[in-house]
């Protein structure tokens, strides 16, 4: 069996459903120019203070600090008594907070070794010192520094 279907164009046209807009086309845009990385600023939420003017930043609500962290700024046998994973910090309800990961050598603050204890808060001027192979001194950051 064989259809066919023959369309007919009626009298009557419909007028077109929206007004014809004359479009214009957009300018052309020249490449994307790469950032010069040292020209944007770096937002320090909070930072530990190192040995020899070092700094680790802290620029988000949470950090994990490891062994990779210290390398900078410490002697390969010290660094490697810092595990991978060492400790967290974190803000939370307009507070700082560390947390060893369960680290091999444990990380103290002001002394104490805080491992296996869950979060605890920090203060300004705390000293912590993962596998207490580094003194670090916490800073919180505040808006105009």
């Amino acid at each position: 069996m064989l259809v066919i279907l023959v369309l007919r164009k009626t009298r009557f046209s419909r007028p077109p459903l929206a007004p014809e807009v004359a479009v214009s086309e957009a300018p052309q845009v020249e490449e994307t120019v790469v950032a010069d990385r040292g020209t944007i600023p770096l937002i320090a939420l909070a930072k530990l203070e190192g040995p020899g003017g070092k700094e680790l930043i802290i620029a988000d609500v949470e950090r994990v600090f490891g062994r990779s962290d210290f390398e900078q700024f410490l002697p390969w046998d010290a660094a490697r008594t810092i595990s991978r994973r060492h400790f967290r910090m974190f803000y939370r309800a307009g507070k700082w907070y560390i947390e060893d990961l369960n680290s091999t050598n444990g990380t103290m603050v002001n002394g104490e070794d805080i491992r296996g204890k869950g979060p605890r808060p920090v203060k300004d001027g705390d000293v912590i010192s993962p596998a207490g192979v580094v003194n670090l001194v916490f800073r919180e950051m505040g808006p105009a520094e």
